[in-house]
């Protein structure tokens, strides 16, 4: 016993020395701790801005989440120009920000990004105050970091950051400022940009630019595990960079990495780091050794989420004086230990960041916007009063008729319009039902204008160039109808709409008028849509539900969604809607848990509420949580609240075939467009269907000289679809040549391809819809009459996404072999159009005319012309 005794004593002995080893190793430092936060990002930004000294510069971009992108490359340039990025949100000057740039005499203000990041009515407004105005931006964000890098002029390297890779460029963005490197996102075009690519430095691990993309490029890469391991590393390579007197903290969560954007500039003034949590900090002030450091928590964000907690060992407390901060830094002593933290890393579960309490809160114009928890939105948001500004347009009269996906396809692009560009538009829903093209049947019968079509049909309308029109140039008269009027009703409201209907025509009338359809120039020209994955409404368990995070997005962003509904009806046919059993007329509540019924109607998302209780909901389909969203209809303004209704966020159908405008132009924008598809989504080819590579080309013959080839347009139908797009000058010879070679592998076609530069664009969506991309400088050609040119896609989706693959690569098509279900009946499709690289004739890949396979197939990609 006495043994075990004497071995147990001398065990506690060494540990203790070890212990005691250990704390003379983390010697006590004085700390200076400082708080740099506003109630939100664009008052935090403005903070950080007021540390600046002799500005007349500043760099303005947008703070809203899915924008913030666009700026991450301009650090090295707000550096250079002594020049505060400040944050903007919404589609107007925030009074916040045009005070601080009265005060601080700002005499020049650089935008970042296009009018999608800052939109034309700010830069206007700003123009308008006597202050100059550049912005700089691309086509895209990788063009838009190559225009910041010309901008800067000579620098010593280049950083390299992926697509998305947030969170790394504002890691490396005080050491680009001190070393005075670029930062450029990633794409295969930044080869030909003019670097020097033996000063290449990689940041972030493959998953954001892959080793396979970095071919034939000497690069180094300095990259973690994640996000916050990327930082670590960041820091450990560049120790010398910093010299060790002052860090700034700030979060790696995704709703609030714009925090670390703007203070990356300025932490490089004092040659000091980002830093992303604590072991980030331990690995600085280990090396580093300071015996006097200040640290700068930049965000009240970094207070709340336990980060402070966690660096400084003490609790933080909601009262900024309790935290012990104060906007002059007060000063504190304390031992800095190891860290045995075992929190996980944030970027683990990206998108899960939550909002712990009030203090997390961020306005939308306003200091007292409350944010929902998982997704950082706010909790109502209604595009009819936005700062004070609506984002809606009249509200308009289907009466009986079957044309709601007009009226809310219409109802979303005024939407966009007004939110972009300030200006209401009346878009003509008449020409969109005549001029759509598409064949219907139902139980065999063709469907006649006016009786219901698909999501697909809206789409080849706009995209095509077929509309849309004013609504001045072809008007929308409803069809006659036995008017029986809804029972909320007053007597005043039956009258006026029995009025109206007297004026409406009869339905002969117009299918007749439907023969010969207005055609006029379009006022706008679409250039981008974006596919919102339906929602499982039955599995939405909150009113923050993270489900329906993209819609909600979307609606902010870009204006009113198109969606599908299921609308219950008891069979009495009234006019506006009613039915007591789903809808209560007093609350304007609509509510139906019917999951196995089919969407039957189209309407236009315009906002939501998650305090809307579900009390008001009718009894018998009373959902289970509060919240709702705002609809906007096509049944008068004597409809629910002036037009608008709310509608369960668990009601069925709603959510459903969603989609978004994202890209309008005036259509001046380009002089010209090839193309064949006027009716897409009419048929839909896998990417091996003829062969085990399929790319699809559309050959076109040049009309006239004096056209430069400008951008190529293309559709995705799920998100991450890998796409390819080819462009082919003398198709003919080439297409002999190529056939002779009689190549049979694909890795060879591959080779051939890239080895004779056709290939002008390729990489990943992460959005599926249709884009319209820059071509790169490199390939662009001025098109001679008579050259018969060739523009290839091949599309992929994500085995995910898309398991069979059905769905990968839209086409036109007239399936005359199934003409019960042949939406593209008026399709007209011929020899010589579109042509596919296929092994299926022969056992080599040759180039063969599509539509002398029986086909009867377009390939849907454009090429726009200036």
């Amino acid at each position: 016993m006495r043994r075990i005794k004497l071995k147990r004593n001398f065990i506690y002995f060494f540990v203790s020395l070890f212990m005691v080893a250990s704390a003379i190793n983390f010697r006590s430092y004085a700390i200076t701790e400082t708080l740099i936060g506003g109630a939100d990002r664009i008052e935090t930004s403005i903070k950080i801005a007021e540390k600046y000294k002799n500005i007349d510069t500043v760099i303005l971009a947008s703070g809203e989440q899915d924008k913030i992108i666009d700026s991450l490359v301009f650090g090295p340039l707000s550096n250079k120009l002594n020049a505060p990025i400040v944050l903007n949100t919404g589609v107007s000057l925030s009074k916040k920000v045009e005070a601080f740039f009265e005060q601080s005499g700002v005499k020049k203000v650089i935008i970042a990004g296009g009018t999608n990041s800052i939109s034309k009515k700010i830069e206007n407004s700003i123009i308008q105050k006597g202050v100059s105005v550049e912005r700089i931006y691309g086509e895209d964000r990788v063009d838009t970091s190559i225009r910041v890098r010309e901008k800067l002029g000579n620098v010593k390297g280049i950083f390299v950051v992926g697509r998305n890779s947030i969170s790394d460029a504002i890691s490396i963005s005080p050491v680009s400022c001190i070393e005075n490197y670029a930062i450029l996102v990633f794409d295969k075009k930044i080869k030909n940009s003019g670097i020097d690519s033996n000063k290449i430095t990689v940041i972030g691990g493959e998953s954001s630019v892959s080793n396979n993309d970095l071919k034939a490029m000497n690069y180094v890469r300095v990259s973690g595990v994640d996000r916050n391991d990327t930082n670590r590393k960041i820091i450990s390579t560049y120790l010398n960079s910093f010299d060790g007197n002052k860090v700034f903290i700030a979060s790696s969560e995704d709703s609030y990495l714009v925090d670390g954007l703007v203070a990356g500039p300025y932490a490089s003034k004092s040659k000091s780091p980002i830093i992303f949590g604590k072991k980030s900090y331990d690995v600085y002030i280990r090396a580093k050794k300071s015996s006097n450091l200040e640290i700068v928590f930049v965000g009240k964000r970094v207070i709340n989420n336990g980060t402070k907690s966690e660096i400084t060992g003490k609790n933080a407390e909601n009262n900024d004086e309790k935290a012990g901060f104060a906007q002059n830094a007060v000063s504190k002593f304390y031992a800095v230990k190891p860290s045995d933290n075992n929190r996980i890393d944030n970027d683990k579960n990206d998108n899960k960041a939550e909002v712990k309490n009030d203090e997390d809160k961020e306005s939308i114009g306003n200091k007292d916007t409350e944010l929902e928890k998982t997704t950082g939105l706010p909790v109502r948001f209604d595009l009819r009063n936005v700062n004070g500004n609506s984002y809606v347009t009249t509200v308009k009269n289907q009466f009986y008729d079957g044309g709601c996906r007009s009226f809310a396809s219409m109802a979303a692009l005024e939407s966009h319009i007004k939110m972009k560009e300030g200006v209401e538009l009346d878009l003509s829903e008449n020409n969109m039902e005549n001029r759509h093209g598409f064949s219907f049947k139902d139980k065999g019968r063709e469907l006649n204008v006016r009786e219901g079509r698909n999501r697909e049909s809206d789409l080849s309308y706009f995209i095509s160039g077929r509309g849309p029109i004013l609504e001045a140039d072809d008007k929308y008269i409803p069809i006659r109808h036995d008017f029986v009027p809804a029972p909320y009703l007053n007597d005043k409201e039956k009258s006026l709409i029995e009025d109206m209907s007297r004026e409406y025509k009869t339905e002969i009338a117009v299918r007749n008028e439907a023969k010969n359809p207005v055609v006029k120039k379009p006022v706008r020209q679409v250039l981008g849509f974006e596919f919102l994955k339906t929602v499982d409404n039955s599995k939405i368990a909150s009113n923050d539900d993270i489900l329906m995070k993209q819609i909600k997005e979307a609606i902010k962003n870009n204006g009113a969604v198109v969606s599908n509904i299921y609308m219950a009806h008891d069979g009495n046919k009234t006019f506006p809607y009613s039915n007591s059993s789903t809808y209560n007329s007093e609350k304007k509540a609509y509510s139906s848990l019917d999951y196995n019924a089919n969407p039957n109607h189209a309407i236009a998302i315009v906002g939501w509420d998650d305090n809307f209780s579900k009390e008001n909901f009718p009894a018998g389909n009373r959902p289970d949580i509060d919240g709702a969203w705002i609809v906007k209809d096509s049944q008068t303004e004597y409809f629910g609240d002036k037009g608008y209704f709310f509608v369960s966020y668990k009601s069925s159908g709603i959510c459903s075939d969603a989609y978004v405008f994202t890209d309008v132009r005036n259509t001046d924008e380009f002089k010209g467009v090839y193309q064949y598809d006027d009716y897409a989504f009419t048929g839909f080819v896998s990417p091996d269907k003829y062969g085990d590579k399929t790319i699809l080309f559309n050959k076109y013959s040049i009309s006239e000289n004096n056209q430069i080839m400008d951008s190529v347009g293309f559709y995705t139908t799920k998100p991450n679809a890998e796409y390819e797009v080819y462009y082919i000058n003398n198709f003919d010879k080439y297409s002999r040549e190529f056939n002779e070679e009689q190549l049979e592998d694909v890795e060879d076609i591959d080779n051939k391809l890239e080895e004779d530069k056709t290939k002008i664009l390729s990489g990943k969506m992460e959005k599926a819809g249709y884009h319209t991309l820059k071509i790169p400088q490199e390939y662009i050609k001025e098109l001679k009459k008579g050259d018969k040119i060739a523009l290839g896609i091949y599309v992929k989706n994500d085995d995910k996404e898309d398991p069979k693959h059905e769905w990968d690569m839209v086409v036109e098509k007239n399936d005359k072999s199934n003409p019960n279900v042949n939406h593209g009946k008026n399709a007209k499709i011929g020899k010589g159009e579109t042509f596919v690289l296929t092994n299926l004739m022969d056992s080599y890949y040759e180039f063969v005319d599509i539509n002398n396979m029986n086909e009867n197939i377009n390939a849907c990609v454009k090429l726009y012309f200036k």
